[in-house]
């Protein structure tokens, strides 16, 4: 389009040239202005085709910049969302198998372990005078078995089995008389029938009675 347009100034010069020759002259004033303006308006038709074509050779690097632009934003966000989705992944597996490790310590004031229902089963903490304790309940919620100390701040340990009435059936512990330890065993009416101790002389002492409280002990010679 450029060479085109300015192969028509040139040929227009030269004819007018030739005209002139051909006349015997040269061209007149009126004629050389007709000229100026003519390649005035040709020179700007040019100018102004130039000028689009680089506004459309702008637009057109300015569309193909935008759109590698996005490309790349949208590759970004295809990176991000993967980052995120393997956190997420990662956290949601961490809590899955979260149940499953085993911590080399656990440390508390109280712990307790509830049953399907919600109901607490199993209690470990401290007795009121500081020591520990454990106590185990039915589904009831009865209190069959205390594992704790007896009486006093340095009490001795002591072992205590209830049937699912509360009746105290299993007394395990240290005797009164410091002497050794002690078991006494009681039938489902809270009457002892069976008791095994220590005598004065570290001897061992075995007992035996009937519900109505009649019976012997044996003790080793």
């Amino acid at each position: 389009m450029q060479t085109d347009k300015y192969t028509k100034v040139v040929l227009t010069l030269i004819a007018v040239g030739i005209f002139s020759l051909g006349c015997g002259g040269g061209a007149s004033l009126e004629e050389v202005n007709e000229l100026r303006q003519e390649v005035a308006g040709l020179k700007e038709a040019v100018e102004q085709n130039e000028v689009e074509e680089l506004r459309q050779e702008v637009a057109g690097l300015k569309e193909a910049v935008e759109q590698n632009e996005v490309e790349e934003l949208r590759q970004e966000v295809a990176a991000l969302r993967d980052s995120v989705d393997r956190g997420v992944n990662k956290i949601a597996l961490e809590s899955l198998l979260a149940p499953f490790k085993v911590s080399d310590m656990v440390r508390t004031k109280r712990l307790e372990i509830v049953n399907g229902d919600g109901e607490a089963v199993i209690y470990a903490g401290t007795a009121d005078n500081g020591s520990g304790l454990l106590s185990v309940s039915n589904k009831s919620g009865q209190g069959v078995i205390y594992a704790g100390t007896g009486d006093g701040d340095d009490g001795d340990g002591l072992l205590l089995v209830k049937n699912k009435s509360g009746q105290e059936v299993i007394y395990a512990g240290n005797s009164n008389n410091g002497n050794g330890g002690y078991l006494r065993v009681k039938n489902k009416a809270g009457e002892g029938v069976i008791s095994l101790k220590v005598d004065d002389y570290g001897n061992g002492v075995v007992g035996a009675w009937n519900r109505w409280g009649k019976g012997r002990t044996l003790e080793s010679k």
